[in-house]
C-alpha cells in the first residue's frame, strides 16, 4: 500500500519538556522529545449507528420469528395442561387394573374402581369412571380446542376374566391429537 506524503504523521524533534499529551520523550529537562502532529482531516470518524434499513431489517426478522414460535409455544403450553388430566387418569387405570387382578372381573362404579377421591385441579374438572366406557377426564381452563372435551381410556375387557386388562386406548378421546400423548393419536 503506497503512502501519499499527506497521510502520514508529521514530527519535530524539541528540546525540554513539552506539555503536548501525544509527545514521547524521556520527559527530563534537556532531553530529546519527539512529537507527531497528524493532519486534522485523519482523525477517526465518529460512528453515526444503524441506519434505518438495518433496524426495518432486524424488526422483519423478529417479527417472522414470533409468528412462527407463538403458535408452537401456545401448543407447548396446551399440551403440559392436557398432560395433567392424563396423569388423573393414569392413577386411576391403575386402581381398576388391581381391582381386576384380584376379583377377575371389572369394576361396577367409580367407588370399586378406587377412583373416587378425586378432586378437580386446575385443569381437569372432573374424573369419571363406568364399566362400559373406562376411564374419562374432561378439562377446563386448558384452552380453545380442549376445554370441555374428554380423554377417554378405554380398558381392552378380553381376559378380564383371567384377571388381566392387556392393553388400554386412549384413540376415541375428544381432545385434538396433537395435545394427546403420542400412543393416544390414530
Amino acid at each position: 500500500m503506497l503512502l501519499h506524503e499527506h497521510t502520514l504523521p508529521m514530527f519535530v524533534v524539541t528540546g525540554g519538556q513539552d506539555s503536548n499529551p501525544v509527545s514521547t520523550g524521556i520527559g527530563s529537562q534537556g532531553a530529546i522529545r519527539i512529537t507527531f502532529y497528524f493532519h486534522e482531516e485523519h482523525t477517526m470518524k465518529k460512528t453515526q449507528g444503524f441506519t434505518l434499513i438495518e433496524l426495518m431489517i432486524v424488526v422483519a426478522i423478529i417479527a417472522i420469528l414470533a409468528a412462527i414460535a407463538l403458535p408452537a409455544y401456545q401448543n407447548y403450553i396446551k399440551r403440559s395442561k392436557v398432560t395433567e388430566g392424563v396423569v388423573a387418569a393414569d392413577a386411576c387405570k391403575a386402581s381398576v387394573s388391581e381391582y381386576v387382578a384380584s376379583e377377575n372381573n371389572m369394576p361396577d362404579n367409580i367407588t370399586q374402581a378406587g377412583c373416587d377421591g378425586f378432586v378437580a385441579s386446575q385443569y381437569v374438572s372432573t374424573l369419571t369412571y363406568n364399566s362400559a366406557n373406562g376411564i374419562t377426564a374432561t378439562f377446563k381452563s386448558v384452552g380453545n380446542g380442549v376445554n370441555g372435551n374428554t380423554y377417554l381410556l378405554t380398558p381392552d375387557t378380553t381376559n378380564v376374566t383371567l384377571g388381566q386388562i392387556t392393553a388400554w386406548s386412549c384413540t376415541t378421546s375428544t381432545v385434538e391429537s396433537q395435545l394427546l400423548p403420542a400412543s393416544c393419536r390414530p
